[in-house]
């Protein structure tokens, strides 16, 4: 939450053609395709951090990521400066401090030029998710339709392919990109409706749905404060929540003949 927080906040100071700077260096990389790793992350992910990347109306840089800690911190001590260090940083609890303090040491004793290595094949995959983006873009200007895309050129793509155009698409639109399990209901289930059906795959605020031949995209508005509804369970055990807030239930408790409520988001 912070780090988004962070980021909101020099996005909306930054103007059309400013940049932000940041420090990430060499073993911050390594970090950070590690943890992507353990995470289960795919090919953005494992690309870890790139040297420019798009934010707000600019640029976020990241000039050091070539550059070692110790080579840093000999430029700071020769210069007279003083170090500052977030006692966060100290705090094992978070996944990043565990792996920096713990499993890296181990890591770079076995193997001394990791730090180098996994950042080198972080930018082989970088190159090769560059590559999957321009044969999405490619495969969505064949298919789109409209601000739409159409579900026959999508069905005529192969299945990787079909993912690889469907997640790229909501991802340039702004959204939060869908778990593995919804992408696959998006690229398969969703387009083998049929045409009548209007099926809906939701996650988040985000919704694709499917209209006769065409696939939309679409953000529901969140539910107004004070907003108001009347519920009789026993008359009607399930009531779907308006703004994509998922659904409440009446189901029978695990021990016993009394019920209890339960909120299933979708």
């Amino acid at each position: 939450m912070a780090r988004a927080g962070r980021y909101a906040a020099l996005a909306a100071a930054l103007r059309a053609g400013g940049a932000a700077a940041h420090r990430h260096h060499l073993e911050d990389q390594l970090e950070t395709v590690l943890l992507q790793l353990l995470r289960g992350a795919g090919l953005p992910g494992l690309a870890a951090m790139p040297p420019v990347a798009p934010l707000g109306a600019g640029l976020l840089v990241r000039p050091l990521l070539g550059v070692a800690r110790a080579q840093l911190r000999a430029v700071v001590q020769a210069r007279g400066l003083r170090c500052l260090e977030d006692p966060s940083n100290a705090d094992e609890t978070f996944d990043r401090n565990y792996l920096r303090r713990q499993v890296l040491p181990l890591v770079v004793n076995r193997w001394p030029g990791a730090v180098r290595t996994v950042a080198r094949s972080a930018r082989h995959i970088g190159a090769a998710q560059d590559l999957l983006d321009r044969l999405a873009r490619t495969d969505l200007a064949r298919a789109a339709d409209g601000a739409a895309l159409s579900v026959a050129a999508l069905r005529a793509l192969p299945l990787e392919r079909r993912r690889n155009a469907l997640r790229f698409w909501i991802s340039q639109s702004g959204r939060a990109a869908p778990d593995a399990a919804r992408l696959e209901e998006i690229a398969v289930t969703l387009l083998a409706a049929r045409a009548g059906a209007n099926p809906v795959v939701s996650w988040g605020l985000t919704t694709v749905q499917r209209h006769a031949g065409q696939l939309t995209l679409d953000t529901l508005r969140p539910v107004l404060a004070g907003y108001e509804l009347t519920w009789h369970p026993h008359r009607t055990p399930r009531l779907t929540l308006p703004a994509g807030c998922g659904r409440l239930e009446l189901v029978p408790a695990a021990h016993g003949s009394s019920m209890r409520r339960r909120c299933r988001c979708s």
